[in-house]
């Protein structure tokens, strides 16, 4: 069994990287300018016919803005585009640049054999009385964020009027096969003073990764960045910037004539990187945004044995952003969740003896009085586990009264709960949508994100119930693409209505 190396990626030492990833940000940029140059004059200016083109996001973003905003960034692009100083830009016709721009996107030749990225070690942090890691391999590396503390408030290029850092943080997350999946926006709130700090328990999920994809030994790696929430959509559209770089490099690394030396996850990453530097520094300069520099930390396994000090949880990690005269710190933990784990999904198991011995009680999704519980015992519960996607609450009396505890992981000796347990209800940290009201038939959960039509495993047009944990929200839209008529929920709901029952084709989920 190996220990997992952690490192975090500071900038690209491969030049052939480093050269594709500034093609692929000029043609990021020069995206972004013909969005401000439309904007500005529309009928000389033509934005592409596909409306998920990064044109039209951009132009969305920019028409959220005030207006003395949208001039300024009108008067700064005409200027450029007058003086001919946009890279790869020799004329106004934006069509022959991007083209040209792309076709250098898409020229990245062998890469070396070594390390693409220039990293600084990290010191592993041994996790808190840690659990034998077991023997099955990993199928899953799941990241969950604990905690946001501000350590230094902005000097005011961040926040409100009344001095109160308003921040979202997003993200995304890159296996060894070089795939990204998306952070989606969570706002971490207002922070009014130095040293203020958000916690989270449980721990919210970031979301996860397949461990299994690309061979050994595998690296896998994890974006954060820290943004103003009064720049409107600017985490999604961060998002869909990651996800444009991470095409531009498997195209282009499937049609490399030798295959890349390095590490797809890696080369992803460091364009990820060098692409996003120089597209923040456009957003500050031309829009006014900002946002502070990225936080990358690399997971690297030698072998599906691999683990976060002997436990199958690292325990939490922190990183750290600094700019605009401010500094917070984000603390989060990985895991790796194996098969044994998965097959507890939405559901927990309490035991009658310490360790997880004696007879056991598995759980769903709902509230559990007495009753269910004297199927093992009334206070008889000494350990308990808790699958991914749920959290426990443990009450003292019947009719979930008295003393309560929360629990998101396993616990193999309850302490000074032990013995003590009478109902028990099992929460979701992700939304349920159920086939039949009431909560019944088929059931699916989503995480945090956007969901779509190729999502639904519950089936199209099929939901009729839900479940909505407290503090998240979840939009339900008719169509598939987040179109059509939409329904905003906030709490469980045992039916969706006559007006959208069994019609919905895609759904966002997201904290209230």
């Amino acid at each position: 069994m190996s220990e997992v190396i952690l490192s975090n990626p500071s900038s690209i030492q491969d030049e052939g990287l480093r050269q594709f990833a500034d093609a692929v940000a000029d043609e990021v940029i020069l995206a972004a300018h013909k969005a401000v140059a439309h904007h500005a004059e529309p009928k000389r200016f033509l934005l592409p016919t596909d409306r998920q083109a990064l044109e039209h996001k951009f132009v969305a973003h920019l028409r959220a803005k005030p207006l003395e905003i949208q001039k300024r960034a009108a008067e700064r692009v005409m200027t450029s585009i007058l003086e001919k100083k946009l890279a790869g830009l020799a004329a106004p016709e934006f069509a022959a640049a991007r083209a040209q721009v792309g076709a250098r996107a898409l020229m990245l030749r062998t890469l070396g054999s070594g390390d693409l990225l220039l990293r600084k070690a990290m010191t592993p942090t041994q996790p808190t009385a840690p659990a034998p890691v077991p023997v099955s391999a990993p199928e899953r590396l799941v990241f969950h964020l604990v905690s946001v503390k501000c350590i230094d408030e902005t000097d005011g290029f961040l926040g409100t009027e009344s001095g109160t850092d308003e921040i979202a943080l997003s993200g995304a997350m890159v296996d060894a096969a070089g795939n990204t999946v998306a952070i989606p926006k969570i706002g971490v709130g207002g922070f009014g003073g130095d040293r203020a700090t958000r916690t989270y328990d449980p721990p919210l999920l970031l979301g996860s990764v397949d461990f299994t994809k690309g061979s050994l030994p595998r690296s896998f790696n994890l974006l954060l960045t820290l943004i103003e929430v009064d720049n409107g959509d600017l985490p999604q559209l961060v998002q869909t910037i990651y996800d444009e770089v991470s095409k531009r490099v498997r195209e282009a690394a499937s049609k490399a004539a030798q295959g890349l030396g390095g590490s797809l996850a890696d080369a992803v990453t460091g364009a990820i990187m060098q692409a996003l530097d120089r597209v923040f520094k456009f957003f500050k300069d031309v829009w006014e945004d900002d946002v502070f520099p990225g936080a990358v930390t690399t997971f690297t396994f030698a072998d599906a044995g691999a683990s976060f000090g002997g436990a199958a949880t690292s325990g939490p990690r922190s990183v750290d952003f600094k700019g605009h005269g401010g500094h917070y710190r984000v603390w989060y933990s990985a895991t790796l969740e194996r098969a044994g784990d998965a097959a507890l999904r939405n559901k927990a198991v309490v035991y009658e003896h310490a360790n997880f011995g004696g007879r056991s009680l598995t759980l769903g999704v709902g509230r559990h009085d007495v009753a269910k519980i004297q199927e093992l015992g009334n206070d008889a519960v000494s350990s308990l586990k808790v699958g991914p996607g749920v959290r426990v609450i443990l009450y003292e009396h019947a009719g979930f009264g008295g003393p309560a505890r929360v629990y998101s992981g396993p616990v193999a000796q309850l302490s000074d709960f032990n013995d003590r347990v009478s109902s028990v209800v099992i929460e979701p940290i992700a939304v349920t949508l159920f086939q039949h009201g009431e909560y019944g038939g088929s059931a699916q959960s989503f995480p945090l994100g956007r969901h779509d039509v190729t999502s639904l495993k519950l089936g199209n047009d099929q939901a009729s119930s839900l479940l909505v944990p407290p503090g998240f929200k979840v939009t339900l839209f008719e169509n598939k693409g987040f179109s059509g008529r939409k329904k905003v929920f906030q709490a469980d709901a045992n039916y969706v209505g006559d007006d959208f029952n069994d019609i919905v084709s895609s759904l966002v989920v997201e904290l209230a």
